[in-house]
């Protein structure tokens, strides 16, 4: 259930985060033809705030965030255990090591 709860807290996460990452890049596309001012010139906290209002206008962002690859195959990913801290200890050489 955790696992189950995490893995939709990575999701939710990867989509705003790819919608936010959609949206800056739709400012700096827009500023570079715009021409009169170069977007690296242009503060990111403002860059911020346009990308926020663009974000709100384009609600179809997340919808294209979701269906890309990266979240749709988040929970797909095999996570590896965390070695056996015990077995660290049991041999003279270091963890992932073999004798």
């Amino acid at each position: 259930m955790a696992v189950e709860a995490s893995y939709s807290l990575q999701r939710q996460h990867a989509i705003v985060t790819l919608a936010q990452q959609a949206a800056r890049n739709a400012v700096k596309r827009k500023l570079q033809k715009e021409g009169t001012i170069r977007h690296w010139l242009v503060p990111a906290a403002q860059i911020t705030r346009l990308a926020d209002a663009y974000l709100e206008a384009h609600a179809e962002l997340y919808a294209q965030a979701a269906a890309t690859p990266v979240v749709q195959n988040l929970g797909n990913s095999v996570r590896r255990r965390r070695p056996d801290p015990q077995r660290w200890n049991s041999g003279s050489q270091g963890p992932g090591c073999r004798n």
